[in-house]
């Protein structure tokens, strides 16, 4: 509040739109690039250090550097959100691309049916922990996330967030206890969200999403260098 405020006595204005800032699948791949175009530069420094220019080594280092540069350039160039519009009662969809723009319909407020805070258990070789996420449900069974996935510690700000959000917009706010997964179900004709526990099938999925999407940047790295390393041979360079 500024001095101006304070002598006149008036209170500031209240937003009229809320911006729910999320990694988009399409933000969430160009950033796993990235980390991967970052290890193929890694290896090709490596490769330079203990063998030379060789052939393979130039081609893994040039290769390095064009992938990391152009992840990074998408990455960086590349903001998706959701926007709460309280005039309109609506939810809308932020897209940028570089110079592409567009901010389009998503739902209205009255198409929402639930909110809620949904958990997902992370593991490694000796450890294992939580990560929770704000979820939304539409009325007709459909399911999306309204921000990315956050840490154990920040689950009770995120419990206050979706229960302003279904506030906000009319929906109903599931509260699911800590540690368990949100699923959503209709019961009598209406949509709503109910704890389950974790599977150990939901974390091998996870796995082989992950295990795919690495293999075919890999398969790609290595048909790429193949080309670049052929290409050099083939100019005398």
């Amino acid at each position: 509040m500024n001095d101006k405020e304070i002598q006149s006595g008036e209170e500031p204005e209240k937003p009229t739109q809320i911006k729910l800032e999320i990694q988009t699948p399409l933000e969430k791949l160009f950033f796993w690039l990235l980390v991967g175009a970052g290890f193929v530069l890694f290896n090709g420094i490596i490769a330079m250090i203990q063998d030379g220019r060789t052939g393979f080594s130039v081609s893994m280092f040039s290769i390095g550097i064009i992938f990391t540069l152009l992840f990074w350039s998408l990455k960086k160039h590349t903001d998706n959100f959701y926007i709460l519009d309280l005039p309109t009662r609506r939810l809308f969809y932020h897209f940028k691309f570089f110079f592409i723009k567009r901010v389009s319909l998503f739902r209205s407020f009255s198409e929402l049916a639930a909110i809620t805070v949904s958990g997902q258990q992370n593991r490694n070789k000796s450890h294992v922990w939580w990560t929770y996420r704000i979820l939304a449900l539409d009325k007709q069974g459909r399911v999306f996330a309204l921000s990315d996935d956050e840490k154990s510690e920040d689950r009770c700000k995120m419990l206050a967030s979706a229960a302003k959000i279904a506030d906000i917009t009319g929906a109903s706010f599931f509260e699911i206890p800590a540690e368990k997964i949100a699923r959503a179900r209709n019961t009598y004709e209406n949509f709503e969200f109910y704890a389950v526990e974790h599977r150990g099938i939901d974390s091998f999925i996870d796995f082989l999403k992950t295990f795919a999407g690495v293999m075919a940047f890999l398969v790609a790295t290595i048909a790429m260098v193949m080309v670049f390393q052929a290409a050099v041979k083939w100019l005398g360079l």
